[in-house]
């Protein structure tokens, strides 16, 4: 059956009924019916990832282990192990296990770095963000030079995440950079005097625990390289009883009211190098 389209008439007293709705709950030319809109949708909040099953796999591959290989006793991860094992499986036409072992650990692995790829992001934006000279930072939260950023590594913070404690620590760090620089010189002069072997191309240990303790510090506590030296300058200017009581106060500065400081060995250059290199590789100094 054809519908009828012919247009109702224009008398305005016609009876209500089927084609014919009432004046006044007829659509208006131009205006729309639903004037606010399709409701959006509630988003689905999406509950966080939960990580223990790969942390923990990551860290049994990453587990040591000993293997014997003829009259040798080798120390390898889990990993390495199963690489190792591959080649022999794979003569033996069975590699099931070993590949889907090798495949999970690249599969967390990749998980992982993009995990910490953001946290890296996120914290670079606060440095960015907060770390210029005068800017105020927020209560609570961690000094921009406290953010340790490292390729590839997790974020961490310099002496913890708390900003209170962490300037705790740091003052108590440059009281004992300072009472190593003096036992430095104190050890020096000692070795010298004694002439023990190879204090002419060595340095007291106190002295490489000094600029470790120094390199751990943030940029606002740490001595640059000309005040470093200035210091040591100073001190060897001084006399031995001058220099005893300035290793005294130091110590007290500490709270090892009392304590006595003997003399350190001497160390190698090279070794010291190699120290200092890891420290400013783990704390990301340039």
């Amino acid at each position: 059956m054809t519908r009828d389209t012919r247009k109702p008439p224009s008398n305005r007293t016609y009876e209500v009924g089927y084609g014919k709705p009432p004046v006044s709950g007829r659509f208006v030319k131009g205006v729309s019916g639903n004037p606010r809109g399709r409701p959006r949708k509630t988003p689905l909040v999406q509950p966080p990832p939960d990580t223990s099953v790969r942390d923990s796999f990551l860290e049994e591959a990453e587990r040591v282990i000993q293997l014997r290989e003829g009259d040798k006793v080798l120390q390898m991860t889990v990993a390495d192990a199963v690489r190792r094992a591959e080649a022999v499986a794979a003569l033996k036409g069975n590699t099931h296990a070993q590949r889907n072992f090798l495949e999970r650990e690249a599969r967390y692995k990749k998980a992982l770095a993009e995990e910490i790829e953001a946290q890296q992001a996120s914290w670079r934006r606060y440095i960015d963000r907060y770390g210029a000279p005068g800017t105020t930072i927020p209560k609570g939260l961690p000094h921009p030079e406290d953010v340790i950023i490292a390729p590839g590594k997790p974020v961490w913070f310099r002496f913890g995440v708390d900003p209170e404690d962490a300037e705790k620590h740091c003052l108590t760090f440059c009281r004992f950079r300072d009472a190593f620089l003096v036992q430095a010189e104190i050890d020096d002069r000692c070795h010298r005097r004694k002439r023990t072997p190879g204090y002419d191309h060595k340095v007291p240990v106190s002295l490489v625990l000094a600029i470790c303790a120094n390199l751990m510090l943030p940029n606002r506590h740490r001595h640059d390289q000309d005040t470093f030296g200035a210091i040591q300058l100073t001190h060897m200017s001084l006399r031995q009883s001058e220099l005893e009581k300035r290793r005294h106060e130091a110590l007290c500065a500490i709270g090892l009211n009392g304590a006595r400081m003997f003399v350190m060995p001497l160390i190698s250059k090279q070794e010291v190098v190699q120290m200092t290199n890891e420290i400013k590789r783990r704390h990301g100094i340039e």
